[in-house]
């Protein structure tokens, strides 16, 4: 047996440092995953809103330009255009000519804009208005044809769409009432420069269109986002390249390989040296630890002198084993001490008072020739101190010490001639658990001693039931109730000193529930709001 508990002891100590020393490898390899997935979320989230504040400008840049041709397809000059008849052809030709004006004008204070155009007659007549700011170098011959190829193909949109031009793309947004139109064109390589301008030169800016098959090149660990522009066909889409995302976390993750290295060589020496210093020495202490039940408190521990600890512990034992060996006889003999007064204690449980009064109830019965009632009475008396003089130990089964207390209240009854009335309600499965003796009559008892004056009739409810692991009993009266400092005392498990007499009933039944279940018992005595006194008591079953 000592053989195995010595490779026991061994084997889990060796078992101790190898789990150890992977946890630490593990600790670290999470640390490093943490640290990369903990970047990538956060680069994820700056990022988004970067993206999303561009995509907000580029919107609001749209929605203005939009807003600005609306306005301008309601202006008499638009209107005028739309009059096509002969005799009003100069009015219409000089409409046209001041709208160009006003757009050549304009197109200085919308800077997104590359192209402000106007046409009608089903796009025969196209006019283009250069910004000064463009920067693709097409011939306006060149685009104005794409763009009348464009406006004969497409479906009528209020929406901006994609337009491809010489290689340069452009979003194209038209307004048109009555055959003549007038439209804006916007390149996306401008809004690219723009969203590039800002000082972050580790990411790749790209306009997609919507609901296409998009082509990656980047590699699968790269960081991508991508936003849809609302009212477009159009979404930006940046990409940031992983040695980029972990540039900054690379030296951590190279100092953490470093230290997990160093940790493993640190941790085989740290298992050398507990083998030795403390492998060993256990190994000692557990064997003198086996003899214990063999050798019983005769037993010593040999010494230590190597460390110090190990020294105490050897000391303490010696020491405890010298104890252990006077205090068993001083424990045997208050044990056996206290079962003798508590055998005399149950048999002064007898009150006399009680005896007294139920042999003088018998007198008065007899001298009344009650026979028949006095038979009745003996009875209960009789069963009441068979009980008493029958229990064995300090547990007795909950139906047991019912049945005890209602021979006693059969007795009473027969002193209060019918001013008194008892009601049970009792669970069948907690009549078979094991309470302590007088725990349900010692309070039925101070109920009819102490809470009426049997001014009026005395209501005294005892139910019980299960609750889980314990047993709740319950004793209700619709008596005058506790005097408060006597309540407090009661709770407080003090002794009661009333007229120069001590009362322990109480105290004596709580005593016994703490010696047999500790703080797992409990009596609560409280007075009802409707009048009368409460006392909880639970137990486990």
């Amino acid at each position: 047996m000592l053989s195995k508990m010595k490779k026991s002891v061994v084997i889990c100590m060796n078992s101790l440092i190898s789990v150890i020393i992977f946890c630490m490898i593990i600790m670290l390899l999470c640390s490093c995953v943490s640290a990369a997935r903990t970047t990538w979320k956060q680069a994820k989230k700056t990022y988004h809103s970067m993206v999303e504040y561009y995509t907000r400008d580029v919107e609001n840049n749209l929605s203005n330009i939009s807003d600005y041709l609306l306005r301008i397809s309601e202006t008499a000059d638009y209107y005028g255009m739309t009059n096509c008849e002969e005799d009003k052809e100069s009015m219409n030709n000089l409409s046209r000519q001041r709208l160009y004006n006003q757009l050549n004008e304009d197109i200085l204070v919308y800077s997104s804009a590359d192209y402000f155009f106007i046409f009608q007659d089903k796009y025969a007549d196209i006019m283009m208005v250069e910004s000064a700011k463009k920067k693709a170098k097409i011939q306006s011959q060149n685009i104005r044809e794409q763009l009348k190829r464009l406006l004969e193909s497409r479906e009528p949109t209020e929406k901006w769409e994609l337009f491809d031009a010489e290689g340069y793309q452009y979003l194209i947004r038209v307004v048109s009432k009555d055959g003549v139109g007038i439209g804006c064109a916007v390149s996306l390589n401008r809004l690219i420069e723009t969203m590039q301008a800002v000082q972050l030169s580790d990411y790749y800016v790209s306009y997609y269109k919507i609901g296409t098959m998009i082509l990656d090149n980047e590699s699968g660990k790269d960081l991508k986002i991508e936003l849809p522009i609302q009212e477009t066909d159009v979404g930006v889409r940046i990409v940031i390249p992983s040695e980029k995302l972990f540039e900054e976390i690379r030296t951590l993750l190279n100092f953490s390989m470093v230290f997990a290295v160093i940790l493993i060589i640190l941790l085989f020496a740290l298992y050398i040296s507990m083998y030795h210093w403390f492998t060993n020495p256990v190994k000692r202490i557990v064997s003198v630890m086996q003899k214990v039940d063999e050798e019983g408190i005769d037993l010593k521990m040999p010494e230590f002198d190597n460390w110090e600890e190990y020294h105490i512990v050897s000391k303490n034992f010696n020491n405890m084993m010298e104890k252990i060996k006077i205090l068993k006889i001083d424990v045997y003999e208050k044990e056996k001490k206290q079962s003798e007064l508590y055998k005399q204690y149950l048999m002064l449980q007898i009150n006399p008072h009680f005896f007294l009064n139920a042999l003088n109830t018998i007198y008065m019965l007899n001298k009344r020739k009650d026979n028949n009632q006095v038979n009745i009475l003996l009875t209960y008396l009789i069963n009441y101190f068979k009980s008493v003089f029958a229990r064995q130990g300090e547990m007795v089964p909950l139906k047991e010490e019912i049945n005890f207390m209602l021979n006693y209240m059969a007795i009473q009854k027969f002193r209060f001639a019918g001013a008194m009335h008892l009601q049970c309600e009792i669970e069948p499965e907690a009549e078979i658990s094991m309470v302590p003796a007088m725990c349900v009559l010692t309070f039925v008892e101070n109920a009819i001693k102490y809470s009426t004056d049997f001014s009026n009739d005395l209501m005294i409810v005892v139910s019980a039931k299960i609750e889980g692991d314990n047993i709740k009993i319950e004793i209700q009266d619709n008596g005058e109730g506790i005097e408060e400092n006597i309540l407090k005392k009661i709770n407080q498990n003090e002794k009661i000193v009333k007229n120069d007499r001590e009362h322990i009933g109480i105290k004596n039944i709580v005593d016994r529930m703490h010696m047999h279940y500790g703080e797992a018992a409990s009596v609560k005595v409280t007075n009802r709001d409707s009048g009368g006194v409460s006392v909880v008591i639970n137990v486990p079953k």
